[in-house]
């Protein structure tokens, strides 16, 4: 699958990990990695799909429908997930589950 993984600063992790938790849906924001609402670089994401979460800081695997489908394998642009479109997401959720290895690396 092609993907977008994280910009300079807020680099996706690099390493072995394992789905610790996930979801089919869920509204993400940047509240949740320290950024407050409402304050420069915050965001309120809704409806973001088949989240696999790989770190408890807040790293996952997800569909990314705000990133058009060119950036999609060229793109530097999370704040340090990975994300694909909603049907390639769909694909490693129907597949993973929690405690499954997931291997990061360029």
């Amino acid at each position: 699958a092609k993907i977008v993984s994280g910009r300079p600063g807020q680099e996706t992790p690099l390493g072995t990990f394992k789905i610790e938790w996930r979801t089919p849906s869920r509204t993400m924001d940047s509240s949740t990695i320290g950024i407050p609402l409402g304050s420069e670089g915050s965001y309120l994401i809704p409806n973001v799909r088949y989240a696999q979460y790989f770190t408890w800081r807040g790293h996952a695997i997800h569909g990314n429908y705000w990133v058009d489908p060119s950036v999609f394998g060229t793109g530097r642009t999370s704040r340090g997930c990975i994300g694909m479109s909603n049907a390639d997401a769909k694909v490693f959720y129907d597949f993973a589950s929690v405690g499954t290895k997931v291997v990061i690396h360029f």
